[in-house]
């Protein structure tokens, strides 16, 4: 009898647990105020060929590590994880390697290649891979890049290990026209900025956000 009442009550859970609501989190590097400032003077450039950056749109100046979908009931465990990541972890600094532009006009400023930025965004995965929604719904925009479906299929984010392409998103989806005449007069910022910590945001359609959940500080950060 009680093993009877034990499956009734199962399949009448499963319809919960099975649509548990899930939310794109952007689990990302916070950046020092140098960072806030090339955006800035990035985003003036844009404004002269009629292009709107997410800076100018209000949005915050980030580089992503880890973006997927979670069930909202873990982000307590996130925060956690995160809290003591950061403690065995120091800030960092990061140079600009210059623009690209996407085959769906998303223009981007490319960091250089920076050992300990690959380091958070492995470590991350790898720690909040088993929190993941398992069944994420794919981005179209990945149907113009086969390569990234198995890292996506994995991981939940074709952004992962191999295809990690840390960037600040300027723009999604622009002119394409007008980014190309952006791009053969911009000049490449040359000033630095450092990595101080990892924060936590849930995120619109194009990863983006303007305020955050949660922010953990590197000790050694000037904002600690």
């Amino acid at each position: 009898m009680f093993h009877q009442i034990f499956i009734a009550t199962l399949f009448l859970l499963l319809p919960l647990i099975s649509f548990a609501k899930s939310t794109q989190y952007n689990i990302y590097a916070e950046l020092s105020e140098e960072a806030t400032k090339i955006a800035q003077g990035v985003s003036s450039q844009l404004q002269e060929h009629q292009l709107e950056s997410f800076y100018t749109k209000g949005k915050q100046v980030h580089l992503t590590l880890y973006l997927t979908s979670f069930p909202e009931e873990v982000l307590p465990e996130i925060e956690q994880i995160i809290t003591h990541f950061v403690k065995q972890r120091n800030s960092f600094e990061v140079a600009i390697r210059g623009y690209s532009q996407t085959k769906n006009n998303w223009l981007f400023l490319d960091t250089e290649y920076n050992e300990p930025l690959q380091d958070l965004s492995d470590h991350l995965a790898l720690a909040l891979k088993k929190l993941r929604d398992p069944h994420p719904e794919m981005p179209g925009w990945m149907s113009g890049y086969p390569e990234k479906k198995r890292a996506f299929e994995r991981y939940g984010s074709p952004n992962v290990f191999h295809n990690f392409d840390p960037h600040i998103t300027l723009i999604a989806n622009g002119d394409g026209m007008k980014i190309e005449q952006f791009l053969s007069l911009a000049v490449v910022p040359t000033q630095k900025f450092k990595v101080i910590g990892i924060g936590v945001s849930a995120v619109d359609e194009f990863g983006q956000f303007s305020t955050s959940l949660s922010h953990s500080f590197f000790p050694n950060s000037p904002t600690f």
